[in-house]
């Protein structure tokens, strides 16, 4: 069962002796629910950062017009990467799942990923080769969005199906019916940490009077909490596996 931004700031509430938010509470106002709330965040973006979680994954389509250099991926954000499958019996290392499927289930090509400057560097070059596009970079530059560069251009309009893993965005403090995308645990863990060395010394447990800390800071997570060394009741199917 999905769990909700609310329910996850109830948890850690729950795990430091606090008040829980009220349940007509549309968005968190305390300083103290803000700090929990940034602290939340944080860790769900280091642990979405830490591994190409299945929730997180998604196949987008891009359309390059004819003659055109870009498309654009409009469901994908800065942090967003390719996924990759291993393929070391052909020696390739990693292989990115981004495909050319212009021509449908008989035509489907395997495009190559390079360097962003290289792609720059040869379209500069010869701006005037257009064919079946057989290279691919991404580019993050356009903030909210991600651009595909492909190389070379494209003579007809070409559509290449990239798979991703797209983290979920930054939960705001009205955020609260949202469902959070990532495994909870690690992320109860997680936030639930760095209170125990730290956040203590703000005031007695409890206490209706404690203030958030502008000075307080975290410290990485411990690799017990990323599942790099001991996983803590990962599900089956988001056990990192050959795709990280």
């Amino acid at each position: 069962m999905a769990t909700t931004y609310r329910e996850m700031v109830n948890r850690v509430m729950r795990k430091l002796g606090e008040r829980e938010l009220n349940g007509s509470a549309t968005e968190l106002t305390t300083d103290y629910e803000k700090l929990v709330g940034d602290i939340i965040n944080d860790v769900k973006e280091e642990i979405e950062n830490a591994h190409q979680w299945r929730a997180l994954r998604s196949t987008e389509s891009v359309t390059v017009a004819a003659q055109a250099a870009t498309g654009v991926i409009t469901n994908a954000n800065e942090r967003s990467t390719v996924v990759r499958i291993i393929q070391a019996e052909r020696g390739a290392g990693t292989i990115p799942l981004c495909f050319d499927v212009t021509d449908g289930a008989d035509g489907v090509v395997l495009l190559q990923e390079m360097d962003l400057s290289e792609i720059i560097y040869r379209d500069r070059m010869q701006s005037n080769d257009y064919a079946r596009p057989n290279f691919f970079a991404l580019d993050n530059t356009a903030g909210d969005s991600m651009n595909l560069h492909v190389y070379p251009r494209p003579s007809a309009t070409a559509t290449i199906e990239v798979t991703l893993c797209i983290p979920q965005s930054r939960l705001e403090a009205t955020d609260l019916a949202t469902n959070i995308s990532i495994p909870t645990r690690p992320l109860l863990v997680g936030a639930v940490w760095p209170w125990r060395s730290e956040a203590r010394s703000l005031a007695p447990v409890g206490s209706s009077t404690r203030h958030a800390s502008t000075k307080h800071c975290r410290r990485p997570l411990p690799e017990t909490v990323l599942g790099k060394a001991t996983p803590l009741n990962w599900c089956s199917d988001d056990q990192p596996d050959a795709t990280h």
